[in-house]
This record gives C-alpha cells, sequence and structure tokens, in this order.
C-alpha cells in the first residue's frame, strides 16, 4: 500500500478501512489530533516513536489529522 510521506512522519494506510498508523521519523514527543469534517475532536493523544489511531467505531468519510501546530493531513476511512 502507498505511504503518504509527510516530513517528519509518514500515516499509512491512506486510505484506511479501520486503523492507521502514525510512524514519526524523530525521537521528540509530538501531540496528535483528530478531528471529523465538522471539527469535532475525536482523538488526541502525546506521542513518540509510533502510535496507532483506532477508527473502527469512526463511519466512513474524511478526518483530518493534526501533528502539533505544525501539519495538518487529511485521512479517508472507506
Amino acid at each position: 500500500e502507498p505511504v503518504a510521506q509527510v516530513d517528519p512522519f509518514k500515516i499509512f494506510p491512506n486510505p484506511t478501512s479501520n486503523n492507521f498508523t502514525i510512524l514519526f521519523e524523530d525521537e521528540k514527543q509530538h501531540l496528535v489530533q483528530m478531528y471529523d469534517i465538522t471539527g469535532q475532536l475525536l482523538y488526541k493523544q502525546v506521542s513518540s516513536n509510533q502510535t496507532e489511531v483506532k477508527m473502527d467505531k469512526n463511519p466512513s468519510g474524511i478526518y483530518l489529522i493534526k501533528i502539533d501546530s505544525n501539519y495538518t493531513y487529511k485521512i479517508t476511512k472507506q
């Protein structure tokens, strides 16, 4: 499956059917937040190295993943 590369992390798989992984390229702590398309915060965690976000209870659609305050990324759940 293709891997979306956005420095300093990778998010895969995208699109996803269940869960996705964020793999950080550095050893720093990162604030990971996930929002639905209406802007409601669904997930928030401080993570380093790697984190898996479970989406099995979320409906299909587009979600915004915010890493720290620097990066915003769209992920699609099918």
